[in-house]
């Protein structure tokens, strides 16, 4: 069954290729430069802190710019400024978490979410900004890009990367031509497939090796001051038994981390991608913590925002993540050479 829908999907996808090859379905463009950050499979690939790192890039290079997000699962249907250049304006259920943690580690830095192209027209009328940064923009194909980096998760395996829903990809291998630059994420979490993976990836692109690129994933543990509200750095291990909790995609990294971060032991609840966390929820969380007697919680930051309110004695723990590219400067480079001269 799984193979027919696989079947179908591809036929749904080569459709809406050829409407826009020839012009049934319209492609806009934009007065700012528009980079798209995306992936080709389900879930997480780095999209998060690349455009995290990428924000910061453009800000040390005094470029104007914004962040254009869907929202996934915000509760307002609108297109509609997270933040401008001064303020948040709208809280996590309002803006989806991803958008609202971009909005707060960025501060400064205007975030809009919504439908994209609109969202793409309200940032340059409102701030003027040279520069878009597109969350997710790998399959938005009405939108005509200037700039394309592709992230490829090399912690999947290889079944991984077959068309959906036999395995996690949005879109055939053969739109990794499409990127302009090509960054394998994960590479110290790196599945015995990985090399297949990126020679798969690199025998559908025509990329030449200087717009080629690895990066790690460095995780770091973070603890919440309620009293300055704002994370520290944790530079040892939680002493306390702890209840751990994550609504990602692919959590087996934030498990693996757990080890590093926790002296004690733990109990994990998985959770949904985006979950939004309800009542019963919450619940759960509390009564694992009632079981092992403990107050305290570890969680990514992307959760954190979500449920914040409700564990307001507790002591909090967050695990963040950023890239770390190999070639770094060389990478700096060829992205700021091909955004600053265009």
């Amino acid at each position: 069954m799984k193979l027919i829908l696989s079947c179908f999907y591809f036929l749904l996808l080569k459709l809406n290729e050829i409407s826009i090859r020839l012009g049934f379905k319209k492609q806009f463009s934009f007065l700012s430069f528009v980079i798209s950050v995306g992936n080709l499979t389900a879930g997480g690939a780095g999209k998060t802190p690349m455009i995290v790192y990428l924000s910061e890039l453009l800000s040390k290079n005094n470029t104007s710019h914004a962040i254009i997000s869907r929202g996934y699962k915000k509760n307002n249907r609108h297109t509609f400024i997270v933040s401008n250049t001064q303020a948040v304006l709208s809280s996590v259920e309002e803006a989806g978490d991803e958008p609202f943690l971009l909005a707060k580690r960025l501060a400064g830095v205007p975030v809009v979410v919504g439908e994209k192209k609109t969202a793409l027209d309200i940032a340059y009328n409102n701030f003027n900004n040279s520069v878009s940064l597109l969350d997710d923009g790998f399959q938005s194909h009405s939108i005509l890009k200037n700039f394309n980096i592709l992230l490829v998760d090399l912690s999947l395996n290889i079944n991984n990367y077959r068309l959906l829903p036999v395995g996690l990809l949005r879109e055939p291998l053969g739109r990794a031509k499409n990127a302009d630059l090509i960054i394998f994420t994960k590479c110290n979490y790196a599945s015995p497939d990985s090399k297949k993976i990126k020679r798969l990836v690199l025998s559908n692109s025509s990329l030449s090796t200087s717009f080629i690129f690895d990066s790690a994933f460095i995780p770091s543990l973070k603890k919440y001051s309620f009293r300055n509200r704002q994370f520290i750095s944790f530079n040892q291990k939680i002493t306390s038994p702890c209840v751990a909790f994550s609504g990602i995609a692919h959590s087996d990294i934030f498990r693996k981390n757990l080890s590093l971060f926790c002296e004690n032991t733990f109990q994990y609840i998985a959770f949904s991608d985006h979950q939004v966390y309800n009542k019963k929820d919450i619940q759960k969380i509390k009564k694992s913590l009632s079981q092992i007697q403990s107050q305290t919680i570890i969680t990514t930051i992307k959760d954190f925002y979500k449920i914040i309110a409700v564990f307001n004695t507790c002591e909090v723990f967050v695990v963040a993540v950023e890239h770390k590219l190999k070639k770094e400067e060389q990478f700096q480079r060829s992205f700021l050479q091909k955004v600053l001269v265009s």
